[in-house]
Order: C-alpha cells, then structure tokens, then sequence
C-alpha cells in the first residue's frame, strides 16, 4: 500500500458458516492475548485491539494502527578478532561476511572489550499490514476445535466453512498481495464489503472507515460486540418478563451460549400447558434450558415457575413471532410429556427398589459395580465421621449415613437421570421424599454431589459433608487403583478437581482430619492402594489452594512437612497466622536465625547430650536461651490437643519478640566450646528448640 498515512484505524472480519457457540467463544476470548502478545514482539503500536465476533463473524478492530513497525537499533555480535584477520593482518571471510550481514563496512565494524566484532544494526520499519498478515494467519491457525474441517487437500482447517475476510485499514481496503502467502488466504477469497444479516438483510455494507463497522452493522440491528450483545438479550427478556409480571431466570451459561447463537437478538414469548407444573421444576427447566434454550420465568409474587418462556430469536420476529412460538411450544409441549411419563414411571418404584438394580451397573473397569461403591462410600463416611474433630459430623446417627449410602447412587438407574444425566442428586433427592425418607437422607442425596464445578454451592448439612467427602475420597482412591491418576498430559476423571473441593470443604467447615492416618484407616477397604502417593497428592492441591490465599510458598511447604498431624485445616489456619505476621520483619529473621540452630546440629560432630543440664549453663544468654524454650514448649503443648488461628497467632507472636533472646545467645555464645561437655549441652538445648519448632514448621523447608 503506497503513501500511507502515519495512522489509521484497522479491521479485519473472518465470515462464515455459523461456529459452535462454545468454539467462537473461546477464540474470541483468546485471541486478545495473543494478538497483543503478537503486536509487541513485533514492535508495533496502536491504541487499543477489541476481538468481536457472533456466530458467523471473527473481528478484529485496531484503533489507531501505526502504519510502519517501530524501528529499533541493536547491537550485533559478530566472530572473534581472532579469525577476523588472518596472520598478515588481513582481513577474513568471517569479518567481510558479518559485515555484509548488518549491512555495514568492514571498516565501521569495532570490537568488544571480549575480543568480539560488533556492529550497530537498525531493525523494524516495515509496513505493519504486510507483518499483520502473518500475525492473523498465526492467529487463525492456532486455532483449536474439537472438531474441524478441511478444504479439500490443502492443509488448512477450520471450524467451519468460510466466505470470505474483509480488510480495511485508514479508509483503503486491504490489499491481499500485501499477506502472507500460505495457502490460508489463496483458498479464502477477499471481499469487498461487509455483509448484512444472511437471511433477513441482503444487502451489503461498504465502510468508509474501520471506526464504523460496529455503528453500520448496528443499524441493521447487528450487534458485533459480544459484551454488548448479552447486555441486550439480558435486558430484553428481563424487560420481557416484567411486562408480564414475571422474573425471567437468567442462567449465566444459558445467556453465554444463546448469546454466540444469535447476531441480531429478539424475544419471543411461548407457554406450555399449566398441567405440566406439576413436575418438579428442576425437571422443566432442564427441558427448556438445556435443550431448547428457552428462559423460564418465575411469578413475581411467590416466586412460583411460570408456564410462560422467552425464546431468542436471530432476528426480527414481529412478522412470524407467532409461529415462532407455535412451533417451540409444539417441541417443548412434546418434551415435556415424556418427562412426566418417565417422572411417574420412576415415582411408581420407591427409590430403595431402583438402589436393587445397582448390582448390575459397572462403575469402572477393575472397581466393581455401582453397589459396590456406594458400599465402600458407605464404609469411608463412617471413618470421616470417626476421624473428624468436628462435633456437628461425630453426632451423626450412623443409620442415617448408612441409609443414605444406600440410596446416594439409586436415581442413576431411574428414566429420568438416564434421560438428563446431569440431575444425579437432585432427582435422587425428589425421589427419596416421594418415597418418604428422612428428610436429612434425602438432603444428604443429592448434596453427596457437592460442589460439581467451580462456583457451585458445597454442602450445607452435616450428612451431606460426611457422604461428599466420602464420594471424592472413593473416586480418587478407586482412579489411582484403576491407574488413571492425574498426568501431566490429562485427568480424565476429574481427580484434581476432586481433591480440591475435599479440601475446600474441609476449611470452609473447619474440619480438622488428619488425612495419612484417614488414608490408613480406610484402607482396608480398597485392594493394595498406594496411600503414601495419594497423600502427596492432596498435598500438591493444598499447595495450590494456599498459594491462592497468598501464603508464601517456603512457609506453605515448612507446615505441610512438619512433624505435628498431618492436617490440612490445621496447617491453614497456621499458615494464616503466618501471614498476619508477614510485616513483622523479626519474625523472618527468627526462623532463619532457628535454620542456623538446625545447620549447627546437623554439622556438628559432637552428639548432643540426651538432655539439658542447667548445670553446665556459663553465662546468663544460656539460661535465658533456655527459659525462652521452657515456656515455648509449655504455651505448644498447653494447646497442641485443638489449636485454634488465634493460638497460632499468639504463640507466633510471642516467638518473633524473643528475637533480641536468640540474637544474645548467638552473639556472645560460642556453641562448640572447648570443654565437650559444654558444648554438647549447648547443642542439646538448641536441638530442643529446633523439635519444638520442627512440630509446627520443617526448617529444611525455609533454607
């Protein structure tokens, strides 16, 4: 492109088939990082990149493109002096070749204070539309779907089938010589407008400017920023909803996907027969949302499920909203009859009889079938019980766990979890109360399940912690035995994600389990499994939860590997306290002036004595030393049995303000004193120190 201004306004448009909502999604939300990432490496400015997109358009606007790359002076190394001339004093091909390569003389060429030739090279200053080829053809093809096409026999695929790309930058259209050259582009032809909607507006869209493209597609109702788009569909069916006297339930994943469903968002209202209220609502919004993309609505006064639902529609519905909604109302009306035949069909059987059926469903190669898990759940929730120092958990009647380890797995053999997997739990738990079970039991069905994904609630009852953490704790151990633990190429059991909510429910419930002498006690239930390593495996979570919270890594790993019990809620609220202190320069410095008290012991060649002797003591630094241990060890085993954050936050407190205490010793004591017998005692009353502390913290961990 000749006689470019300095600046201008960029936009590239990628238009094709419709994309997969989820697929479009993703690469929008990831092409801002790269292509920023891409801009910088290659030394060129703008003012701002904003990736759009709807189901058949990949945008990218460029405000205030810099026409050329940013031009940059390096300095070049070059050979040695040493073959650069030869014994006449010549010079070689080495030195006349560097030369050539940074376009410079032989005699402009100096020489580094190492011996080596340099030279000043100027870099950049190309046009930066020829250099954005490349970037949106690396962009394009580092794009990965679960499932892509391909062009006949060239080596390109995509998502989808594509039209065509528009290019414009500073109000002149891109000219296509002027990109790379793979193959990308010889396939993808260019165009030279932008298209309206694909079926209700024809007509195409010539720009005067790059800065336009949003408000021109905008005017035929278009919207191309994503953000903005779900804003609209948000505001429409709320809007829609209150004018009837309704709240629309708005799923935030529903709106998500409906949102890379439509470029030129619409409502329409639909309803179903009221007589299908009498399913669990569950049940009807399942249908709605995760098949038919509907938002139900409920009753402003009361909150009662509605029989009404919003549809969104591509486009203008005023024409044909009516048989819009006939037809969605015939699909739903159609939907919904078969779940409330397999809702009675299932009701028929009381839940206990469906649990019958699970001697003969597999849950994994080599671990049995579904009774016998929930048998083994079963055996685990009663030790979590035992274990825990939780007496909302020890109360629990052990009937009730063992009533609902036997009902917990039931509802997978019903019609309707067959049907819509995903209401494990929640239809156990209808059933469970058709049936008339406890009330607990049937809680306790469906929050075993808890938490599914990441901002899901956690369970809420004491049953239904005990048979959560017993259903993860089974899946973890039953996937190690069935060696498909987590690698670094996948998990694909969701074991990771497993033992992070086991975690997470054990501080958010204050939980204190000791989890290798948990893992011991069950082990008899399972055939030979490797606990040490599924120890070190929650213990890797817990690093990552506490590195969340923002304790410091060397402190993270000094309370995991400390001597006292090996409990996960404990060393949190530790690790807490430690943070508390972490403006508390004194603190540091003690532990690392107790690391320097363990290097002395460990290298000293004279054994400490069995115990300490005041006697030996010489001077007062040694008996004030040792008063300091007399009260640490008193104030860690006053509350060792059930420490609690401010304990931890006391007793740390008291340590960081005996420093001047531990400074003293070392400044005006020599431990390895002449007299063996000295120092022997000296090296025992460090050692004790060291113990007290290695209870709470391994020092190796802070070297």
């Amino acid at each position: 492109m000749s006689s470019l201004p300095q600046a201008g306004n960029l936009l590239f448009e990628l238009y094709s088939e419709e994309i997969p909502a989820s697929y479009q999604k993703k690469i929008i939300e990831e092409s801002d990082k790269i292509l920023r990432d891409a801009m910088q490496e290659k030394n060129i400015e703008y003012d701002d990149i904003k990736v759009m997109g709807t189901p058949r358009r990949f945008s990218v606007f460029i405000r205030n493109l810099r026409a050329f790359q940013r031009k940059k002076e390096e300095i070049i190394k070059g050979p040695p002096r040493t073959i650069c001339f030869d014994a006449n004093g010549k010079v070689t091909p080495a030195l006349a070749g560097f030369a050539t390569k940074v376009g410079s003389s032989v005699e402009s060429i100096t020489f580094s204070p190492e011996g080596y030739a340099v030279a000043k090279m100027e870099t950049g200053g190309r046009e930066s539309i020829s250099i954005l080829g490349d970037i949106f053809t690396d962009l394009l093809l580092k794009f990965r779907f679960p499932r892509t096409m391909h062009w006949g026999n060239y080596d390109v695929t995509y998502a989808r089938p594509v039209y065509s790309w528009y290019g414009i930058f500073a109000g002149r259209e891109i000219d296509p010589s002027a990109w790379s050259q793979h193959e990308f582009w010889k396939i993808i032809k260019k165009s030279n407008f932008i298209r309206g909607h694909f079926i209700l507006d024809a007509e195409n869209i010539s720009l005067a400017d790059a800065g336009d493209y949003e408000a021109a597609l905008e005017k035929r109702g278009i919207i191309v920023d994503p953000e903005k788009r779900k804003s609209i569909i948000r505001e429409k069916v709320s809007s829609a909803a209150q004018s009837r006297g309704l709240n629309a339930v708005l799923d935030e994943d529903l709106l998500d996907e409906v949102n890379f469903l439509v470029e030129k968002p619409d409502i329409v209202m639909g309803s179903f027969p009221e007589e299908f209220l009498s399913l669990p609502d569950i049940v009807i919004i399942t249908e709605m949302q995760k098949h038919q993309k509907y938002f139900p609505a409920r009753n402003q006064k009361g909150g009662k499920l509605s029989h009404h639902f919003f549809i969104v529609t591509n486009g203008d519905p005023v024409a044909g909203a009516k048989y819009i909604a006939a037809g969605n109302e015939r699909v739903l009306k159609a939907r919904l009859s078969d779940g409330r035949f397999f809702y009675e069909s299932d009701k028929s059987i009381p839940l206990a009889e469906h649990a019958r059926k699970l001697q003969s469903v597999v849950f994994m190669e080599g671990m049995g079938s579904i009774h016998e898990k929930k048998e083994r759940v079963k055996e685990v929730a009663l030790r979590v019980r035992a274990a825990s120092a939780l007496p909302a958990l020890e109360k629990i009647p052990e009937e009730k766990i063992r009533r609902v380890a036997d009902l917990i797995k039931a509802d997978l053999v019903t019609k309707m979890v067959f049907e819509f997997e995903h209401l494990q739990g929640e239809m156990g738990k209808i059933y469970a109360l058709h049936s008339g079970e406890d009330v607990d039991v049937a809680e306790a069905i469906y929050e075993h399940y808890l938490p599914r994904f990441s901002g899901d609630d956690f369970p809420q009852s004491s049953l239904g912690i005990i048979m959560s953490l017993a259903e993860k704790m089974d899946n973890i151990i039953t996937g190690f035995l069935a060696g498909k633990e987590p690698k670094s190429s996948g998990d694909p059991l969701g074991l990771r994600r497993a033992s992070l909510y086991f975690i997470e429910i054990l501080l958010a419930n204050k939980i204190f389990l000791d989890i290798p002498g948990f893992l011991e006690s069950i082990s008899g239930i399972y055939k030979n499994p490797d606990m040490a390593s599924i120890w070190g495996f929650f213990r890797n979570r817990a690093v990552t939860i506490y590195e969340k919270e923002g304790f410091a890594t060397p402190y993270i790993r000094a309370a995991l590997f400390a001597k006292e019990n090996k409990d996960l809620y404990r060393q949190y609220i530790k690790l807490r306290a430690i943070k508390s202190l972490q403006n508390n320069e004194d603190f540091d410095a003690l532990m690392a002036a107790f690391t320097r008290m363990a290097n002395i012991v460990t290298k000293s060649k004279i054994a400490p004595s069995e115990k300490v002797n005041p006697d030996l003591f010489r001077r007062d630094e040694e008996k004030t030393l040792h008063a300091f241990y007399l009260e640490l060890e008193h104030r860690i085993s006053a509350s060792r049995e059930f420490f609690l954050e401010e304990n931890y936050r006391e007793l740390f407190t008291f340590i960081s303000g005996k420093k001047g205490i531990v400074d003293g010793f070392f400044d005006h004591i020599m431990v390895m004193d002449e007299d063996i017998s000295v120092a022997a005692n000296r090296l025992a009353l460090l050692q004790s120190i060291i113990e007290a502390i290695a209870h709470m913290l391994n020092l190796n961990e802070l070297k």
